[in-house]
């Protein structure tokens, strides 16, 4: 086997003692959907069902990097991700069950700012 082979087995080999590094560009679809349900009032003198929801969609594409090092005869990882500024649509809604069995809906759909990060840290 040649010299440089070898010197690349050895290495492969004593790998948690050697520094590697990565780089990642993940497509993610994601969404997020919030339920809360409590007694509340809309217009009326007592407290009725009421459930507040809402919903956005968070899909983005994360861009990350993660390095692996010894660290005090361990080997640490770090990692890291974030995703770029994106608009998208995000819905937020009141719905009241009335006592005469009217259902009263209220909110908004639009548009919402979203951005996110990560950072993840091991020591094994």
């Amino acid at each position: 086997m040649p010299l440089t082979a070898w010197v690349a087995v050895m290495v492969l080999a004593q790998s948690s003692s050697t520094w590697t590094a990565s780089f990642s560009v993940e497509p993610a679809r994601e969404s997020l959907r919030y339920r809360f349900d409590n007694p509340s009032s809309f217009d009326t003198v007592e407290l009725v069902p009421h459930f507040f929801e809402q919903t956005y969609v968070t899909s983005n594409v994360w861009i990350g990097g993660r390095i692996t090092y010894p660290l005090f005869g361990r080997v640490s990882e770090t990692r890291g991700s974030a995703t770029p500024t994106a608009r998208r649509r995000a819905d937020d809604f009141d719905t009241f069950f009335q006592p005469d069995g009217n259902v009263v809906r209220s909110g908004t759909t639009g548009n919402a700012s979203i951005r996110s990060l990560q950072i993840l840290e091991r020591i094994s």
